[in-house]
């Protein structure tokens, strides 16, 4: 990305900054606040207001839908152009990048117009684990390999909690399946957190995981492989996801609309729910789920209204 020459030293001090966060945070700082600077080209900071962010943010949206568009086209699968949009968190996260980067060049105050789009009143619902099944059952490709690549993400997002970017990135030497119970080791490169999480892995799962792996013919560290042998990346695991969702006519309802559930949906937030739901201690989720703090762990989960009228009081129960 060029960085304009009035901007340079901005960023270079602004990256010196960053040095002390999270990888994923300098990653993800650096490349939005890149894209902005891109943007206003040789604007002067002090010149900017909140139209300039209001025109990047349409631009952005428009260069998204396009890309998302073309992606969906060449896998051979049709969306509704009105269901693409920037998630909330990605929109956040860029005026967070934004935020931090106007305050250290002394406009703390630009970055007031800069509102963070607060999150629906009550998270979308759990993926149930039929669903999930119906999902991951569908066939999108001749080569039977293939399809249980597919089959056994998909089961991996739901069972484990994984991102979709460690999914993608997984290797073989990460797994902890010589013996029960059998986990996985996700590196502190991968995660939001400094520390190295560890995640639980299915029985089931790892099952027809090792068989996978006997019928694969390469010899990659990966996990999961795209048909060349290559590792997989984060968006065609989007894609399949979603297609295959449609296929099985699996939904969920978000502003308005019915669309295919995200990994993230069909992923983490399905495990936190469910393990709740099974009346496993919050704490032990957000350590699950590498959380920094309880509160982030509480914006995934919803309750089932049968446990929730379940509910004994106290005084009745023994």
């Amino acid at each position: 990305m060029l960085i304009p020459e009035l901007h340079e030293i901005e960023f270079e001090d602004f990256k010196l900054h960053l040095k002390e966060k999270a990888p994923t945070t300098i990653e993800a700082y650096t490349k939005n606040v890149a894209n902005f600077l891109s943007f206003i080209k040789e604007k002067p900071l002090k010149d900017l207001s909140k139209k300039d962010f209001d025109l990047f943010f349409d631009a952005w949206e428009k260069k998204h839908k396009e890309l998302e568009l073309e992606k969906y086209k060449q896998a051979g699968v049709q969306i509704k152009e009105e269901s693409i949009k920037l998630s909330r968190t990605t929109r956040n996260l860029f005026k967070a990048s934004l935020k931090d980067f106007l305050k250290e060049n002394g406009l703390a105050e630009l970055g007031k117009e800069l509102k963070f789009q607060k999150p629906a009143s009550t998270p979308s619902k759990a993926i149930s684990k039929e669903d999930v099944i119906k999902i991951s059952g569908q066939k999108l490709h001749k080569n039977p390999l293939l399809n249980e690549r597919n089959r056994l993400c998909i089961l991996a997002l739901y069972s484990s909690g994984f991102r979709i970017n460690e999914l993608a990135t997984l290797q073989k030497s990460s797994l902890q399946i010589l013996q029960k119970p059998y986990s996985c080791i996700v590196e502190a490169k991968n995660s939001k957190n400094k520390d190295e999480g560890k995640l639980i892995l299915s029985n089931e799962w790892v099952d027809d995981l090792k068989k996978y792996f006997k019928a694969r013919k390469d010899n990659s560290e990966f996990v999961f492989v795209s048909g060349t042998g290559r590792p997989l990346s984060v968006n065609s695991l989007r894609v399949f996801c979603y297609s295959m969702s449609v296929m099985a006519k699996v939904f969920v309802i978000k502003n308005g609309l019915k669309i295919a559930p995200s990994t993230h949906c069909l992923g983490r937030r399905s495990f936190a729910t469910k393990l709740l739901n099974k009346g496993i201690n919050v704490k032990v989720i957000e350590k699950l789920l590498r959380h920094s703090s309880l509160a982030i762990t509480e914006k995934y989960l919803s309750i089932d209204d049968e446990n929730y009228l379940n509910t004994v009081s106290p005084l009745d129960s023994d």
